[in-house]
């Protein structure tokens, strides 16, 4: 049984092995799609996007979210 954790940002690296035979997907207006699938105009448009930050601290300033989800495949 294989576990992944799914991370927000793109990845140099898988984070359980090291490896870096990984890839990226984005959520484009309703759908996920792979990021090494887009043509060069829209890999530029997803190098300039702004990012943002999603929840608070205890402090009550901003701090940034990250998904943390883990799949399990048999």
């Amino acid at each position: 049984m294989i576990k992944e954790v799914i991370r927000l940002g793109k990845q140099a690296k898988c984070p359980h092995c090291g490896s870096k035979n990984v890839y990226g997907i984005s959520r484009v207006v309703g759908y996920f799609s792979r990021i090494d699938n887009w043509n060069a105009s829209k890999t530029a448009e997803f190098k300039d996007r702004q990012k943002g930050s999603y929840g608070l601290s205890d402090s009550g300033g901003p701090e940034k979210a990250e998904l943390k989800k883990e799949v399990m495949h048999s």
